[in-house]
């Protein structure tokens, strides 16, 4: 059992009691408590409320849920920066390790919902049965960001489904939604791909609907060859890791396509 020493200089700091952030961020001063002595680690709704009364990251609460603090830690809180900062654009992730590809997943949905923005997630089965078991954990106490903003299917569904049913499921959550995030977990590109058959499906008008989409695609990286590697460079604006985001240095902006630039990327990946 931790102490969350940091949480309690932070509220020492704006001169408030435990009573009075308590009261701010809607629950009882002993949950609070419990909190800062590392009895309870607070479900993702309440770390929201208790940051946004003390001025910090709500990702905080959560660092130790994952595994041991390492020094490629840090780099995740860049990553939390990034997908805070990153909107309406592309990523094309490349992991090497499936722990640290779930504790992303994780990030980007805590990152998007703290904003009150739409996450679809689009991947295998057994990625679903892990990232649930987080979310599980994570909105243990409060089921309402993870029923309201967070939407989970499974890639064969998708893949299955004829082109007219592909094709309503992304218009209406863009019609939905102002803001929408989109994580895909792909495999090996072929000369099917389901995103290529969306976008030949969707007119001029619809195309530019999804202005406000933020798409990130992900791949095991050793699973994609040098080639690939450097046209998707060129297709991206931004390259992930396992532990950082950074801006693609071939990237340029003629040569993706209008929604889904790694639509371009031939099936010899």
């Amino acid at each position: 059992m931790l102490h969350k020493n940091w949480l309690i200089e932070l509220r020492k700091s704006k001169k408030m009691t435990q009573e009075e952030v308590a009261a701010a961020a809607y629950i009882n001063r002993a949950y609070y408590s419990q909190i800062e002595t590392g009895k309870r680690t607070p479900s993702l709704d309440v770390a929201i409320n208790i940051s946004q009364v003390l001025g910090f990251d709500p990702f905080m609460f959560f660092q130790d849920h994952f595994h041991a603090r390492t020094p490629e830690d840090d780099l995740n809180y860049s990553i939390c920066a990034s997908f805070k900062a990153i909107e309406n654009s592309s990523i094309v992730y490349l992991y090497n390790h499936p722990e640290s590809y779930l504790q992303n997943v994780i990030s980007f949905l805590i990152t998007a919902v703290e904003k009150e923005i739409h996450c679809l997630i689009i991947d295998d089965d057994n990625n679903i049965h892990h990232i649930h078991k987080q979310l599980e954990s994570l909105f243990s106490e409060n089921k309402h960001y993870k029923k309201n903003y967070i939407h989970i299917i499974s890639r064969q569904q998708i893949i299955n489904n004829n082109h007219k049913r592909t094709v309503e499921t992304f218009l209406n959550l863009q019609r939905q939604f102002q803001a929408v995030r989109i994580w895909i977990n792909e495999q090996k590109f072929n000369e099917n791909d389901w995103l290529r058959t969306l976008e030949n499906h969707l007119n001029q008008k619809q195309l530019a609907n999804f202005e406000n989409v933020f798409l990130l695609r992900s791949y095991n990286a050793s699973m994609i060859s040098a080639k690939a590697n450097i046209t998707m460079m060129r297709l991206y604006p931004y390259i992930m890791t396992d532990f950082e985001i950074v801006s693609s240095p071939l990237y340029s902006a003629n040569n993706h396509s209008i929604i889904f630039p790694s639509l371009f990327i031939q099936d010899n990946m």
